[in-house]
């Protein structure tokens, strides 16, 4: 009961940031002695920190907020896409004090100098952190353009390297206490749009974010949770076979989503260059061109008909639409429409409610900072220590 308490307090301060204890006591359900009590325990924990009272009117004291101690601990966020390596490095109330970028992993890069490379970017943004003497980091998200495997261990397969099976958390576990996870990147992206509506009164709990750019990928999230599979942490929709013995996939198979609906199948199917901008595409495609508007209905229909099979098994969802494919959503939707209007009966379909997710990359990065610091919430809750090597040390 003390760890729900203890869980449940953290939980209320990292959803809506610093708090009196009556709020608290509001937002948890809890007494406020229990209150009074937890908190007291977490502040001399260095868990929590006073805020600075804000003045309200009628008669006493203002109530001083309670809100995570910002020197507490720091996390670490990675996104790794076919085009680049972003880092950020956050406090433990979430403010970020240190970023850094570098170009796409070398195709050929073995597991052990992936490890290093990712440790090297951390380093770099610890180096530009805006804060002297940030204690160690001690929880660390990386999200990946692939399958990552369910145990948030490591990438089973990306179209980004050509090694398999790359185990993240073994070699980068040392220097953050072991709290390491590899989670998908649509489902981190899902997990920051979802979080980001949150705020919103009337927000969906239930979201199909479709990530379509290099890939094509899903975050889904039912009930304000996310959901993963059995064998990997997002949804690989885009690996769903759309046309048996169709196009060529990245994946190395025929006929997948993927293999119409990515940036790479809409230039093959507009006959441009695969080195050719995809939203270059997209303006020919709404200046008339017949190849590029073919390309996105393709794409759209595979996109509808991939959405028709989710909606047959879970019901119709919001869904967001995330990479280059939310700036093409206008060339995309009617194709999506009509598929799924071909996929399912009225009685099992609806309106496709329709939005666009924003900049995939940001979203990513935020929704695995959160994830991680969620993974420390857990811990520190539980009273897990948390001091860590410094990471100016060499992975080995």
């Amino acid at each position: 009961m003390r760890l729900r308490n203890r869980a449940a307090l953290i939980a209320a301060l990292r959803e809506d940031g610093p708090r009196s204890r009556t709020a608290l006591a509001a937002a948890t359900g809890l007494s406020a002695a229990t209150v009074s009590a937890i908190g007291g325990a977490l502040l001399e924990e260095g868990l929590l920190a006073p805020v600075a009272a804000e003045a309200q009117g009628g008669r006493g004291r203002p109530q001083a907020p309670l809100g995570l101690n910002p020197a507490r601990a720091t996390a670490a966020a990675i996104v790794v896409s076919n085009r680049a390596v972003d880092t950020v490095i956050v406090d433990y109330s979430g403010s970020e004090i240190g970023r850094s970028w570098r170009g796409a992993l070398p195709r050929d890069a073995g597991p052990a100098a992936l490890s290093a490379a990712l440790a090297a970017e951390i380093d770099a943004a610890r180096a530009g952190a805006r804060r002297d003497g940030a204690p160690p980091i001690a929880a660390l998200t990386i999200a990946w353009q692939g399958v990552a495997d369910a145990e948030a261990r490591r990438v089973v397969w990306s179209p980004i390297v050509d090694a398999r099976g790359v185990d993240f958390a073994g070699p980068l576990a040392a220097r953050c206490g072991g709290r390491v996870a590899v989670m998908n990147d649509a489902a981190m992206v899902a997990e920051a749009f979802l979080r980001r509506g949150a705020k919103r009164s009337g927000a969906p709990t239930d979201l199909a974010l479709l990530l379509v750019g290099p890939g094509v990928g899903m975050g889904l999230v039912l009930d304000g949770a996310a959901a993963a599979g059995r064998a990997s942490s997002g949804m690989e929709f885009g690996h769903m076979t759309h046309v048996p013995g169709g196009a060529p996939c990245a994946c190395g198979r025929l006929g997948c989503v993927e293999a119409y609906a990515a940036d790479y199948a809409i230039l093959r199917g507009a006959g441009r260059d695969e080195r050719d901008d995809p939203l270059a595409v997209a303006q020919a495609a709404r200046d008339g061109d017949p190849a590029a508007r073919a390309a996105f209905a393709a794409a759209g229909e595979a996109l509808g008909y991939g959405l028709g099979r989710l909606f047959a098994l879970l019901g119709p969802l919001p869904v967001a639409l995330a990479g280059s494919g939310a700036a093409a959503a206008d060339l995309l939707r009617p194709a999506m429409v009509a598929a799924l209007e071909q996929a399912l009966a009225p009685e099992l379909s609806g309106p496709l409610e329709l939005s666009v997710a924003g900049d995939a990359t940001a979203l990513a990065l935020e929704g695995a900072a959160a994830h991680a610091l969620r993974r420390l919430d857990a811990a520190l809750a539980a009273g897990a220590e948390i001091a860590g090597a410094p990471w100016r040390e060499a992975v080995a």
